[in-house]
């Protein structure tokens, strides 16, 4: 027989937990947006560990809360707005977020084109093979036409 009461009870405390998470998540997710916004590349930024930590554990909280029939109105309504209040302002951040790592992809999408673009040009020139078999290029510049490096 199962009844409303067969229920695990959600306390005022689970509820803070999870607005908790949702805070430490929504701060790390703007560190990473500045460092982002900085320029430093979305590779170095070392926050992803983190990132995949919190949101499991928020995942988590979520399905124990809606079990416990948070997102029905058993929660206290002050912390309810602050959980709402606090997933909005994660998602805005989750959305910079996204806008700032897709311009830092395009970013090392660029640099690495212009690697293999200077790569190519490199391999493209006409040069020499010495006694060891290493290739030296000729360069023709002001500087000494003709040199050999």
């Amino acid at each position: 027989m199962s009844t409303q009461d067969d229920k695990p009870a959600v306390s005022a405390i689970s509820v803070q937990e999870m607005i908790d998470l949702v805070v430490a998540l929504a701060s790390l997710i703007a560190e990473e947006n500045e460092m982002l916004r900085c320029g430093a590349p979305a590779s170095l930024v070392g926050t992803v560990k983190l990132k995949v930590k919190l949101a499991g554990e928020l995942e988590r909280h979520i399905a124990l809360m809606r079990a416990g029939g948070v997102f029905e109105g058993d929660a206290d309504p002050e912390l309810r707005a602050r959980l709402v209040q606090r997933g909005a302002e994660l998602q805005m951040a989750m959305q910079e977020n996204a806008s700032h790592l897709r311009a830092a992809m395009i970013s090392t999408r660029r640099r690495v084109d212009a690697i293999m673009r200077a790569f190519r040009e490199h391999e493209a020139r006409p040069g020499r093979y010495d006694n060891s078999g290493r290739r030296t290029l000729t360069l023709a510049s002001t500087m000494g036409a003709g040199r050999t490096v």
